[in-house]
């Protein structure tokens, strides 16, 4: 297996970290949208998600 690119990336993200250039901030799994489009989400929060960017309205219907 090759993970020399990971390596130098993980360097890489961890020089910026300790020279103050990035600051990185924990996200809940609760409040990460992100994961809407990363991850298989139970139907709960796919639902709570697709409402708070604004995909489908509170009735379940798409926005127009």
């Amino acid at each position: 297996m090759h993970t020399k690119h990971i390596d130098i990336s993980h360097h890489f993200l961890c020089d910026l970290i300790e020279h103050g250039t990035i600051n990185t901030i924990y996200v809940n799994i609760c409040d990460n949208l992100a994961d809407l489009f990363t991850k298989g989400l139970a139907c709960d929060l796919h639902n709570d998600f697709t409402y708070q960017i604004g995909i489908l309205s509170n009735q379940g219907g798409v926005l127009e």
